[in-house]
């Protein structure tokens, strides 16, 4: 039996994938089995694209999100996305149960991982996966670029890196 614990996340982020204080985000949050990281999610209304349809953008977006974040937790690490492809397999509707998967294909040097993702419908059946590029950084090296604030680099290291 796999167990599944959660991925802790800062619940005042304002990041449209992940963060809960985004009022028009996906709110997505994570569980990891230690190999890989998931999450359950949906596509709401005024995120559609064609008609009812998913808007491809935002599938886009979790696979992005569940990339970075199988990094961030499997690393242990502060994330930056450099690459990204996503395949679109099949139509996704707004309001469709969704599950995104990632986790890590390969660890391409201290500085870099090679990450896969994909979204499966209630059914089970993959509608969109994707392949990334994630740039690792330590604590250290992203407070250099300085667009973090210090207690929010605290709290994440405090409650997501050390847990």
């Amino acid at each position: 039996m796999e167990i599944w614990k959660e991925v802790k996340n800062l619940p005042y982020k304002k990041c449209f994938g992940c963060g809960g204080a985004n009022e028009i985000g996906l709110k997505m949050e994570f569980e990891s089995n230690q190999k890989e990281i998931r999450s359950f999610t949906h596509i709401p209304e005024h995120l559609a694209g064609w008609s009812n349809l998913a808007h491809g953008g935002v599938l886009a977006t979790i696979l992005d999100e569940t990339m970075a974040w199988a990094a961030i937790y499997l690393e242990r690490s502060y994330i930056l996305t450099k690459k990204i492809s996503v395949e679109f397999i099949k139509p996704v509707f707004v309001g469709d149960n969704l599950e995104a998967r990632g986790h890590i294909l390969e660890k391409i040097s201290a500085k870099e991982v090679l990450v896969y993702a994909e979204i499966k419908n209630a059914n089970g059946v993959v509608v969109a996966k994707g392949e990334g590029n994630i740039a690792l950084f330590t604590p250290e090296s992203i407070r250099k670029f300085g667009f973090l604030e210090e207690d929010y680099l605290v709290d994440f290291e405090k409650v997501v890196l050390n847990q």
